[in-house]
């Protein structure tokens, strides 16, 4: 895991909360620590006065509110006021701020695309799928940039349906994985496309499909289903596994819509 988060200023009485963050912090080193580790999930315009009065009035650190403040008013980087929260505490080692002010930089180099999909993932990992949903499709319903790989289309449609399959909007999820098929053949996006057919009992479909791909591949995927269903239907231990996933995907996802 990681290292003790030992909070040595303030505690604030009143948490403060990035819009879509479902994360209340109290202290200086739990806002930098969300920093960084959900530093793609952050905007300009999530540094903004709400920020700055918390820094002021709850955790008392007058000096570095006024900071970002300033910067706020005079339009500048979001890695510069990010940077600035982060210098505050001694949370981090130097080595890692390096680090982690190459990966803010590097966010300014990358395409509105780009951005997106790298926030979309951090959701989806993170078990927010509402959240990385919107981030999919605002990616997929952008006008289309003839010069973006399409590799970063496939990859959305993908991801986009697996969020889906959590959520348990099956048929929503069927069609990203063909359209990000249709864009790729790569194996993990042809595995969960058969994987979703079987899932809607979409047979007709199902065979189009694999009589289409190549006949090494094809075996080793019928191996593996054939694996798969055995354990569905022979192991009492692993349905039992199955149910209490699908439990926990259920609770994730009522937590997220309340």
């Amino acid at each position: 895991m990681g290292k003790l988060l030992l909070c040595t200023g303030k505690r604030a009485e009143i948490p403060f909360a990035f819009p879509g963050g479902h994360v209340n912090l109290y202290s200086i080193e739990e806002l930098c620590y969300y920093l960084y580790h959900n530093i793609f999930n952050i905007t300009d315009e999530m540094i903004d006065s709400r920020l700055v009065n918390f820094l002021h009035d709850q955790l008392d650190m007058k000096f570095l509110a006024g900071r970002i403040e300033s910067l706020i008013k005079i339009n500048s980087f979001m890695g510069e006021k990010v940077m600035a929260i982060m210098a505050s505490s001694n949370y981090y080692t130097g080595e890692e701020l390096t680090e982690f002010r190459e990966k803010v930089n590097s966010i300014g180099n990358l395409t509105l695309e780009e951005r997106l999909k790298f926030r979309g993932d951090s959701y989806l990992k993170n078990k927010q799928y509402p959240l990385a949903i919107k981030q999919y499709l605002e990616l997929l319903n952008a006008k289309n940039n003839p010069l973006i790989d399409h590799d970063i289309y496939a990859k959305t449609w993908h991801n986009l349906g697996v969020a889906y399959m959590r959520v348990f909007l099956f048929e929503e999820a069927v069609k990203c994985f063909e359209s990000a098929y249709k864009i790729s053949e790569e194996l993990v996006i042809l595995e969960s496309f058969l994987k979703s057919l079987k899932i809607t009992e979409k047979e007709e479909m199902y065979q189009e499909v694999i009589q289409g791909i190549d006949e090494e591949i094809r075996g080793k995927w019928e191996s593996k289903w054939e694996q798969l269903q055995f354990k569905l239907e022979n192991k009492e231990e692993f349905k039992g596994e199955v149910s209490t996933l699908i439990s926990e995907w259920k609770q994730e996802y009522r937590v997220q819509m309340t």
